[in-house]
């Protein structure tokens, strides 16, 4: 699962991102207060027309391909005992998706949309352990859309 948002690398969603940083120790970068991402969609709807005639007024369904690069900051402590901030290595990912959005609650008219999301992060340039393939199956859900 992923909300939607800043910084986020489909194909890592619930990824622990070691880093091996400069003393030699592993450090987990799946979280932090810093970091940069360009995520890009490419809205395909025109090419799958997904509109049927009975939902048509309250659903609406997007299809989409996208890709995603981000590095996230750590803190390292050096031998002196100071703090000092780094970026690991960036990672990219990259798929297709759908997202489906419920417009209207039947009479309920003050209910924002909701959008339900399916990724499928395809491509992955830096796999977890454990994993032997760069391309493979692998899907994420998400709650809302970032952009």
């Amino acid at each position: 699962y992923q909300m939607g948002g800043g910084l986020g690398l489909r194909g890592y969603a619930g990824y622990l991102a070691p880093e091996l940083a400069e003393n030699g120790n592993v450090v987990l970068g799946y979280r932090g207060n810093s970091g940069g991402a360009i995520n890009a969609e490419l809205d395909v709807d025109g090419l799958i027309r997904l509109r049927p005639k009975p939902t048509r007024n309250w659903l609406h369904i997007d299809a989409y391909l996208f890709g995603d690069v981000g590095s996230m900051g750590y803190r390292q402590v050096t031998d002196q005992g100071t703090s000092q901030l780094r970026f690991a290595a960036p990672r990219a990912d990259a798929g297709a998706g759908i997202a489906i959005t419920i417009k209207k609650f039947w009479k309920l008219v003050d209910i924002k949309p909701l959008t339900l999301r399916f990724d499928a992060p395809l491509f992955l340039s830096n796999i977890p352990a454990g994993e032997t393939d760069h391309l493979a199956f692998r899907y994420v859900l998400g709650i809302n859309r970032s952009f």
